[in-house]
């Protein structure tokens, strides 16, 4: 049985075979990587601490190949890549999942202007794929697919100012749609204004304006059903700081407002059970600061901000994050990168029935180069999610921890 979210695979797939006539076009320069290895988890499906998780070994392979094209003044690209985890044991059978990942964009320069379009298409195991979903209070395991659009144009009016309108539309399906998980909408535009003061400093403003849209929350079995709309905007002043050479600050800090409505109706009686409205505030701040030489790369970043989330209303999250990346010898470089956030459903209704959510997650990466195109990679991911247990959901919110080890190469080529 097709579920509702299956209605991207044709674009993943068109995109595959898109990308595999591409190589053939003189024009288009290719890159790939094959990867496969063995792994070993404690806790591969996040079971609670206090359930005794079933630990397992088991394979990972993936695919991925980055295409460019530069005609003109015209550029494209397109990503396809796939994901795949094994598992042996029966019981885990549910846990494997075909991770498929489908980026791309095209943009047009002209003399004083710059016009761009990117798109992502992704259909994903909740708990095997490599991105977190840090707006999802739930522990449980579900697919979810995605599809975005972000169009934007960017003026130059002159030397020192540039003005950039941009637009985002996207659609988030999950397959399980009985375990309080909402389908949702989500679309945003914004305008940016930047100044160039000097070589070293830049300051900006952007308005914002965005809406998320839940698609109603109903099972067959149950006339209740369930909706949660947010209507917001947000404000906020950039500054940017060339530090040195290799080494870059940003920050950005403002206001956001949030206007939610929630509601319930029994459909079988056409009885509204409640309408609940309510407005979240909130000051937004983005702290980014970045360091890249010929040895290596880091990053540090800080940031409280409001995204869509699974509840169909916004989560408000505070994140700190840092990554590390040195060349040890000419053939072996270590990669160390640290995220951890704290987020909270907003609004008066949804906050009463979903707890705080605390994670963090450690990964740590030895990639030793045998050759000019394999390498051999060693690899180490902690997770830890630490979600407040409520009267709603006891169950849901206990506390879970896994440690994984991986073994693999990894095979770069090109088309």
């Amino acid at each position: 049985m097709l579920t509702k979210g299956s209605r991207y695979i044709p674009f993943l797939t068109a995109g595959l075979l898109l990308a595999g006539q591409m190589a053939l076009a003189d024009e288009w320069i290719a890159e790939g990587q094959l990867g496969f290895g063995a792994r070993y988890s404690d806790n591969p499906i996040n079971r609670p601490d206090d359930s005794n998780p079933q630990s397992t070994a088991g394979t990972t392979g993936s695919a991925s190949v980055e295409f460019e094209r530069q005609v003109d003044n015209k550029s494209y690209s397109l990503r396809p890549r796939v994901t795949r985890n094994w598992h042996p044991d029966r019981e885990l059978k549910d846990a494997e999942h075909t991770n498929l990942y489908l980026n791309g964009g095209a943009g047009i320069s002209y003399e004083r202007s710059n016009w761009n379009v990117t798109f992502r298409a992704s259909d994903r195991g909740i708990l095997t794929s490599e991105q977190e979903d840090s707006a999802d209070f739930l522990r449980v395991d579900d697919t979810r697919q995605e599809l975005s659009v972000s169009p934007s144009a960017t003026w130059h009016m002159t030397q020192k100012d540039r003005l950039t309108v941009a637009t985002s539309f996207s659609d988030t399906d999950f397959d399980n749609e009985f375990n309080t998980r909402f389908d949702f909408k989500s679309s945003s535009i914004s305008v940016f204004y930047n100044r160039i003061i000097n070589a070293r400093h830049s300051i900006g403003i952007t308005a914002l304006v965005n809406q998320y849209r839940s698609e109603a929350l109903n099972n067959p079995t149950d006339p209740v059903m369930l909706e949660n709309d947010t209507d917001g905007k947000s404000i906020s002043v950039n500054y940017a700081y060339q530090w040195s050479e290799t080494t870059r600050l940003t920050l950005s800090v403002g206001e956001q407002s949030s206007d939610l409505s929630s509601s319930s109706v029994n459909q079988g009686a056409g009885i509204e059970i409640f309408n609940n409205n309510s407005t979240f505030e909130s000051t937004q701040y983005n702290l980014a600061i970045t360091n890249e030489t010929e040895q290596g790369t880091w990053n540090f970043g800080a940031a409280r901000s409001v995204q869509p989330s699974s509840t169909g209303t916004p989560a408000e999250k505070w994140q700190l994050s840092g990554n590390y990346e040195h060349s040890i010898t000419p053939s072996l470089t270590g990669h160390i990168k640290v995220r951890g956030y704290r987020q909270e459903a907003t609004g008066s209704l949804l906050s009463a029935v979903r707890g705080e959510t605390k994670f963090i997650r450690m990964d740590l990466e030895l990639s030793w180069r045998v050759s000019q195109r394999t390498s051999l990679v060693w690899e180490y991911t902690f997770r830890r999610r630490n979600p407040e247990s409520t009267d709603f959901e006891p169950g849901l919110a206990t506390s879970a921890t896994s440690n994984e080890l991986a073994f693999g190469a990894r095979y770069k080529f090109g088309i």
